[in-house]
């Protein structure tokens, strides 16, 4: 664990911008979904990170 002792690691996250909670399968097959559209025909080259804030 790479916290201090004392840090309460739901703190640290509410206060580092993470969402609570876990991503639904639904969510992520929604993003699927999009990329595979013709809405999404111009998105080239990028990462679409359903983390729900962990990485940011």
């Amino acid at each position: 664990d790479s916290l201090p002792a004392d840090v309460d690691p739901v703190l640290m996250a509410r206060l580092n911008g993470v969402l609570p909670g876990l991503i639904d399968p639904s969510e992520v097959a929604e993003a699927i979904a999009y990329l595979a559209s013709d809405a999404a025909r111009s998105v080239t080259g990028t990462a679409l990170v359903l983390d729900l804030g962990v990485v940011a």
